[in-house]
């Protein structure tokens, strides 16, 4: 039977059981990493960080590895969290969430009370519970800040920074043998 032609409510069913499949495979995911961690496995591959070891090792994306360490890590501390995680209740977005909130003493009255909200309003709330401090804001600056330097007379100047290849078009300056300098990009 081919897929287009099952009904609506079935083909709901079948999603909502393969994702909560997924938060459960997540959850065992998780519980490993904690694993992993603790014999620091990461190291022995050169890596950084146990997130940077997920990314290279498995293929995922940094920010995903990231996210399930983070995960991982505090839910070492919510036991009624994680159980829901492991029964798939709850998406790894929705655990991430509300582990940034939660404590032990208050994780049910949390999973209660905010179960029905939307993952951004999730993300806020969690964003109003823990504002940054101060050295956050500071990294995050450091992160998006113009670095310039020199290194023997040669500018040595590094740029970050977003943008279509269609805007991409800087001008250089005066290069070897050019008095206007030469364009770099496209």
């Amino acid at each position: 039977m081919e897929m287009e032609s099952y009904p609506a409510d079935q083909v709901d069913e079948v999603l909502g059981n393969l994702f909560a499949g997924s938060s459960v495979l997540l959850a065992h995911i998780c519980s490993w990493l904690i694993v992993a961690d603790r014999n620091q496995q990461w190291l022995a591959d050169g890596a950084a960080d146990p997130g940077q070891w997920l990314s290279a090792r498995f293929g995922i994306r940094h920010s995903t590895a990231a996210q399930l360490v983070r995960v991982a890590r505090r839910l070492q501390d919510l036991p009624v969290l994680s159980e829901k995680f492991s029964a798939g209740a709850l998406s790894l977005d929705q655990v991430d969430a509300l582990s940034k909130i939660a404590t032990c003493d208050t994780e049910m009255s949390l999973i209660e009370e905010l179960l029905g909200l939307s993952n951004a309003a999730l993300d806020r709330a969690a964003r109003r519970a823990n504002p940054p401090t101060s050295d956050d804001e500071r990294t995050a600056w450091e992160r998006r800040r113009l670095l310039c330097g020199s290194r023997a007379g040669v500018p040595n100047v590094r740029y970050r920074a977003r943008m279509r290849v269609s805007v991409a078009s800087v001008r250089s300056p005066a290069a070897p043998g050019g008095e206007h300098g030469r364009d770099i990009g496209t």
